[in-house]
């Protein structure tokens, strides 16, 4: 089975948080696949696979810590884990760079990402104050955030906006896929 790796990572727009996005694969067949069955079908041991392909196959950013993206805790509850958090330890096991919990998602939004097909939509739905820090404990300089797909990037800038409101320098982020 062939994976398709992405040949190209992603413009980030002019005032984007985010310092630089990296994305191993393209969001097709088997990786899709995968995501899907990891998130819809509750299949957990798929995150650890995904976080070792991150490792082994990406140029990440030197960072002090790793994080993910938060679900809401009602979602999290139904899927009974976030897929980002456990992709994110996977890589954190691998890299060796410390994982840590900074981001709680406050609130629902309006309707889920994957639902919203408009670039502009994705952002209006991420704009209000939908993510806060997870403690008020001292943030590193620099952190690497994880997901599991970007497609507009407007769930990570989000993360990130939050994360450099409270001083930390630098903010990278790191995807399993981009869906275009």
């Amino acid at each position: 089975m062939k994976v398709e790796f992405l040949e190209h990572q992603p413009q980030l727009p002019a005032n984007c948080a985010l310092d630089s996005i990296t994305i191993c694969f393209a969001y097709a067949h088997p990786i899709s696949e995968l995501i899907h069955d990891m998130k819809y079908q509750s299949v957990l041991g798929i995150c650890e696979l995904l976080g070792e392909l991150l490792y082994f196959h990406t140029k990440y950013p030197d960072a002090t810590v790793v994080t993910s993206v938060p679900l809401h805790k009602e979602s999290q509850r139904l899927r009974g884990f976030n897929q980002a958090k456990e992709v994110a330890v996977a890589f954190s096991r691998w890299s060796r760079i410390p994982y840590q919990e900074l981001l709680r998602k406050q609130k629902q939004t309006t309707a889920r990402q994957a639902t919203l097909r408009e670039k502009s939509a994705r952002f209006e739905n991420m704009l209000s104050d939908v993510f806060a820090l997870h403690s008020r404990d001292k943030l590193p300089d620099s952190v690497l955030i994880i997901d599991d797909v970007y497609t507009t990037g407007a769930t990570l800038q989000a993360c990130a906006k939050v994360l450099k409101k409270h001083g930390v320098r630098h903010v990278f982020g790191l995807a399993v896929a981009h869906q275009s």
